[in-house]
């Protein structure tokens, strides 16, 4: 409700400076509609639902989200019973982190 109220206002403040309806906002790349669409499943899956309103309403993004599975298509990630039980945002840090941890060890391996 609140995220259909700063909607409203918005409309407001833009009707009343009369030039908004001239400014259309660049569609944005693709890449960056896959993360809109990974932060909203992240703060969707804690509980931040508010917070995903808002964020879907300011990024204009489509009311219609993608699937889990889409989204894992999109990023190039299997998901199983143990990844499934996390957001997909947090499955892509602690696989990026894990295999950053696996290169310093080989580098320090290496180094002795």
């Amino acid at each position: 409700m609140r995220a259909k109220v700063i909607e409203i206002l918005q409309e407001q403040q833009c009707s009343n400076n009369g030039n908004c309806h001239t400014f259309y906002a660049p569609v944005p790349p693709d890449e960056v509609l896959l993360v809109n669409d990974l932060i909203k499943e992240y703060l969707e899956w804690n509980g931040y639902l508010y917070t995903a309103t808002v964020m879907t309403s300011e990024a204009s993004m489509p009311e219609e989200k993608r699937t889990r599975a889409e989204l894992c298509a999109e990023v190039g990630v299997k998901d199983d019973e143990k990844s499934s039980a996390l957001p997909l945002l947090t499955n892509i840090v602690a696989a990026y982190t894990e295999r950053i941890k696996r290169k310093i060890n080989k580098i320090k391996k290496e180094g002795s």
